[in-house]
Parts: structure tokens; sequence; C-alpha cells
């Protein structure tokens, strides 16, 4: 048996043997029962309340009393209210208190639950996904969401009669996974990840059956279509199961070219954004790629049109470039051939009119003009009281005959979307209202109106996860409307970090602009005069030199040739131009301080270096009583 002793202090006075042995026996007694109670407390761990479990879902799903109902509904709301926090609904997916992966597995985990619980976690999954940057880490749970996605469509949402808010939801959401995970597969981020691409696959195999449940409804249709063509892309078309894991990883090792129709679009939207005066000469070569926007793989230029998009918010070049795209397809399809003249060109897929529509209403939503949001509503005027076609409201009032009932069917939902969320300024909300209800008194489609009653479910119910934050904070940024896309916004950012130069503010205005979709390499040396520093760039684009037209021209002639009439982009390249010379001579002082501290740095070190000669010299004639330098008495030596 081990000797246990436990010192006894006497504090007070002596005391005698018998109660000391006493003293010692309860202060063991004491210190086993502490010690037993520790050891039972540390097994029986206490549960998180606030934590979403399979049992949680079970119970709220089976409460039958009135009770037990309000018990779970209330604490759902709890952990819904949580949830939608971390996901930074009202702070645009950004800040330290936000955590996305977790946020959306917890949004898809409560999406199990029936009733309103169901239906606002899902609005607010839709809402983080539409609006979240994009990030690296997000990559798992975009597989899993996606996996979800599918194994729901096929499961249960297909074998209904009829289309339900949460399958029209969860298709809306299966779109932004899937866009997300091109975009990750455009920049090579999916390397590595070849047991969840094919896992995915076997999933796409099942969606493209359900492909022809969903064609009276073109905006779902177009979720489904747009998941089948993406996934095919990501992991491979459909195969036999034993050649499926090696297409994944034959598909990884390709690099995914993007089309000149897309990269011009970048193009503009990168002058737009830079004020480069180039702008008319890349929308030329944006408008001889056109074609590309007839071929198969319709998802490059459904990428395009949502980034001129962007640029149209704020230019108008672009934004008639943008109405232009389509108004002369239209007329080029719809041309009838002559004698001895060329085919008419094709028609664009019914994808991208559905992308065009839902283009031109974030045009007339998020513009900050009021005459771009006027032109992309009712078009630009050529002639006094006629307006070109281009407009949401021409193709509203298209004829059976002039276009497809989907076009119709978008065009409807997008002035419905329109309705619900533009600002009331310059009567455009009354326009829109005018013409929808004229359309929908006067059309005998039947498909007309259920666009009008699907988008009044989807924009009501989108609404709801914003308001039920309560009031915002001061210091937070305001929420987007139900009805905006901010993908978009992302979309295109994205894409210009990965494929265009940043620019600084050393970057001069008349910045040359380049020819085609290559993706750039790091520089080692030293960047030339008129090139970007490539140390935060992840590639690189050769930039050629500016021409001269004429040797007669002086500089000044030449730039007042090729400045743009707009006064606000006149006054934004002078403002710049004092700007880069404030910073030339800013840099120019710099140089000459370093300059200066580094003439007094050699000048101290060679003063230094001769006063430690001398105390050399010194010592030398100490010990050797001669005058005589080193040098000298050498050279007699070989004398």
């Amino acid at each position: 048996m081990p000797i246990r002793t436990i010192p006894v202090v006497h504090s007070l006075a002596v005391i005698s043997q018998s109660h000391q042995k006493d003293l010692q026996a309860r202060l063991i007694r004491r210190s086993e029962v502490s010690k037993e109670a520790i050891n039972t407390t540390s097994f029986h761990a206490t549960k998180n309340p606030f934590e979403i479990t399979e049992e949680f879902i079970e119970h709220f799903n089976h409460a039958q009393s009135g009770q037990d109902q309000e018990k779970y509904i209330g604490l759902a709301n709890q952990l819904l209210n949580g949830i939608k926090r971390r996901a930074g609904l009202k702070s645009m997916g950004e800040g330290n208190h936000v955590e996305l992966p977790l946020a959306w597995r917890e949004l898809l985990w409560l999406r199990l639950c029936n009733g309103q619980i169901q239906n606002a976690a899902l609005d607010a999954l839709l809402v983080s996904l539409d609006q979240a940057p994009l990030h690296t880490d997000q990559i798992p749970v975009l597989f899993y969401l996606g996996e979800s996605v599918l194994y729901t469509v096929w499961s249960d949402a297909s074998s209904k009669p009829n289309l339900y808010t949460c399958e029209m939801k969860l298709l809306k959401l299966g779109y932004l996974v899937f866009l997300r995970l091109f975009l990750f597969y455009v920049a090579e981020n999916l390397i590595g990840y070849e047991d969840s691409r094919a896992h995915l696959r076997s999933f796409l195999s099942a969606l493209s059956h359900c492909e022809a449940c969903y064609h009276q409804f073109p905006d779902i249709s177009f979720a489904v279509n747009f998941m089948i063509h993406v996934g095919q892309i990501i992991c491979g078309r459909k195969t036999s199961s034993q050649d499926l894991e090696q297409q994944v990883s034959a598909t990884e090792a390709q690099e995914y070219e993007v089309s000149h129709f897309l990269w011009q679009c970048l193009l503009c939207w990168y002058s737009v954004q830079h004020s480069i005066p180039q702008l008319p000469q890349v929308m030329e070569h944006l408008f001889l790629h056109r074609d590309q926007m007839l071929q198969d793989n319709w998802v490059d230029g459904s990428l395009g049109l949502l980034v001129l998009g962007e640029a149209a918010k704020t230019s108008m070049l672009c934004l008639q470039a943008l109405m232009s795209l389509q108004t002369r397809q239209r007329h080029e399809s719809g041309s009838v051939v002559e004698k001895g003249g060329t085919a008419p060109r094709a028609a664009w897929p019914w994808q991208l009119e559905h992308t065009y529509c839902g283009v031109l209403a974030d045009v007339c939503l998020q513009s900050k003009s009021a005459e771009i949001q006027k032109v992309a509503l009712v078009g630009q005027a050529s002639q006094p009281g006629q307006r070109d076609p281009g407009g949401l409201l021409s193709l509203l009032n298209l004829s059976g005959d002039e276009g497809d009932w989907r076009l119709r069917y978008s065009a409807v939902q997008a002035v419905a979307c329109v309705c619900q969320g533009v600002e009331p300024r310059g009567g455009l909300r009354t326009v829109a209202w005018l013409a929808l209800q004229e359309q929908l008194s006067h059309t005998p489609d039947e498909s007309v109106r259920t666009a009008m009653t699907l988008m009044e479910a989807l924009v009501g119910a989108l609404d709801k996860p914003l308001q039920s934050e309560g009031a915002r904070s001061p210091s937070s940024p305001p929420a987007a409307p139900a009805c905006e896309r901010l993908i978009s916004y992302r979309l295109v950012h994205f894409l210009s970090c990965l494929y265009l130069p940043p620019t600084p503010h050393e970057l001069p205005v008349h910045y040359q602009l380049y020819s085609g979709p290559r993706k750039r390499v790091l520089q080692k040396s030293k960047p030339e005069d008129g090139q970007v520093s490539p140390h935060r760039i992840r590639f690189k684009t050769p930039v050629p030199a500016p021409k001269v037209d004429s040797a007669l021209q002086t500089p000044r002639s030449s730039q007042k040739q090729q400045a743009p009439g707009d006064f606000v982009t006149r006054t934004d390249i002078d403002l710049w131009k004092v700007v880069e010379d404030q910073w030339q001579k800013e840099l120019q002082i710099k140089i000459a301080e370093e300059e200066e501290i580094e003439k007094e740095e050699m000048a101290k070190h060679q003063k230094k270096d001769e006063e430690k000669f001398k105390d050399i010299m010194a010592r030398r004639k100490e010990i050797l009583k001669k005058d005589t330098k080193p040098y000298e008495f050498c050279a007699k030596i070989q004398d």
C-alpha cells in the first residue's frame, strides 16, 4: 500500500496526536470525493443547444403537440438567425465573423426541417451564394452542395406533378453552385478533387433524365441546362463507369480556353473601369467575334453577356453595344434569302436570350444613371416618338411569329423584377407596370402568366431573409434587393483578377490594350518602361508599344484627337494627369533624398577607413621605429 501523508500546518496551537490523525483522515476523504466528482463530470459533457444534429431535425419533423412545435420552431429560428450572421448576409459575405463553408453546410442541414424553416433556410442560402466572394476554401462545400441539390432533384422534386417553390429555389441554388465551381475550374483550382468530380458526374447522369420535366418553365430549364453543360465541362462527357475516373483526370490535365467573345467583353469592362479611350476599338473586335455565341457551348456566351452587362451599368456605349448584339442577330436570323445572297444567320440559343433579358433587368435595377435605366427598359430614341428595338419592353411586345415563347416568358419575368425592385424615379416603375399589365391582359399564352406568378413567388420569398434580421447597423453596408443578382459582380472581378493586369496608381492613362486571351507568366527580370511590375501579378500579358501615326503630329495635337468627347471622362483624365505629375515629382524628391543619404554613408565609411589606416600606421611606427609605408618597403625589395 502506498504511504499517503498530508502535511498539517499548526497555525493556531499544538494539537494532540489523536486529533491529528482524525484531521488527516478527513482531509484524505475530502480529496477522494473531489477526485471522483472531477472524473464523473469529465465524462458527461453537456451538448451545445445551438447545434444542428440529426436528432434535432427528427424531433422537429415529428413534433405533434403544440408546445413541442412552438419549442422547436423557436429554437430553429434562433439557429437560423445565428447562421445568417455567420453567413454575413448584411455584410456581403465579408468580415471577421463570417464562416461561409460552415454556414452553407448548416443552412443545407436546416433545409431538411419541414414548414417555413425550410423556405427560410433556402432563401438565406440563395442570397449568400449570390453575394459572397469567391475563395478556394469554398470548393469542398460547393461539391457537397452540388451533390445534395442533384440528389434531391432526382429523388424527390422531379417526381412531383406540380412545380413547388422549394423545388424552384433548389434549382436556382444549383445554378449558383455550378457557376462558382466553373469559375474555380477556369482558374485551375479544382486540381486534386478527382473523387469529388467523379462522384458529381454520377449525379449529373441522373439529372439529364429530369430535364424534360421543366421544359415549360424556361428559367428553371435554364438552370438545369447550365448545371448539365458545366458539369460536362468539369467532369467530362457521359462514359462508362470504368472509364469515368480516367476521363476526369484527363479533363483535369486540359487547360480551359476562354473564348474570344468573353475575352473582348472583359476588355470592355476593363476599359470602362479605368477610363481607357480605346473602348470603341475594343467593341469593334467584340462584334467581329459575335459568331462564337452561335456555337453549341453557350456557357462562355452567357458569361460574356453578364460581363458586358456589368460594364453597361456605368457606360452608355457598352449598353448600346449589348443591345446591338441582340437586335443585329435577330434581324439577320429573320432576314429573307434573296437570289445570289447569303443565307441568314442562325439565331441565338434560347439560353442566351434568357440571359440577355436578365442582364437588362440587372442594368435597370443596379445602374446609378437614370438615362441608362431608361434606355435598358424602353430602348434608345432613334427619331422623335420612336424607339429602337432591344429594350425590355420591345421584347415584351414581340408577336408569336417574331420571337420564341421562351423569350416572351423571360421578358415578362425581367419586367416583373424591374417593377418589384427599381427605385421610383423618372416613372420607370410606372411604365414597366403599365406595359406588363397590358401584355397580361391581351396575351392568350398561359406560359406568360405563369412567368409572372413564379417571379412574384420568388421575389416575395427572397425579401424575407433580409427583413427578418431586423434593423441594419450604421456601419454595415446596405443589403441588395432580392431581385438583384450580385453574382455577376463577383464573376467579373474574379475573371479580371485571373486574366487582366491590375492598375496601380503609376499606370498611365493611355494604356495600350492587348489583342487576345493569353495566360500570363511570372517575370523574373525587371519590368521595362510602360509595363507593370509583376510582383503582385499572377500572370503577365504582352503589351505592344504605342504606334505613332504621323511624325508631323505634336503630342498635344495627338492627345486632342484621341481625347473622348464626354466631359466627365475628360475631367477624369486631366485629374489623372495631375495625380501622375505629382507622383513623378514625389518620386524624384525621394530619389534625390536617397542619393544624398547614400553619399553621406559613403563619406562616413571612407572617413572611418582613413582613421583606421592612420591608427595602423601609428602602431607600426611605434613597433618598428620606421616612417616608411608597407608598399614603399615592398618596392625597395623588388628593385
